[in-house]
């Protein structure tokens, strides 16, 4: 379960617990919801495609919390490009970036 812990205009931070290991569909799943959360500041009925995916490192197994920071990088019309850091422990393990469609 994920919990939205802040939000401005064109910015989005999540955080999600974590338990034993982590796979790559979870940091994806965390990543678009941050994305998702930051282009809606910006404008309604969004729609995330194009995602891309750079790993960095792991994540600690022991457990902890992962923490999603997203934000808007660049607007044009109904056009976005959105960008997403995975942290974990205060590293970042995984950097996505996504274009988003909204409404003009």
């Amino acid at each position: 379960m994920t919990f939205k812990i802040g939000n401005a205009m064109g910015v989005a931070v999540y955080e999600m617990a974590v338990q034993g290991e982590v796979q790559s569909d979870a940091l994806v799943a965390l990543a678009r919801e941050a994305m998702h959360g930051a282009a809606v500041t910006v404008t309604d009925d969004v729609a995330l495609r194009d995602l891309s995916a750079e790993y960095h490192g792991s994540v600690a197994s022991a457990g902890g919390t992962l923490r999603a920071e997203a934000i808007v990088t660049r607007k044009r019309g109904a056009t976005m490009r959105v960008a997403a850091d995975i942290l974990s422990g205060g590293h970042r393990v995984a950097s996505f970036e996504a274009e988003a469609l909204g409404a003009a």
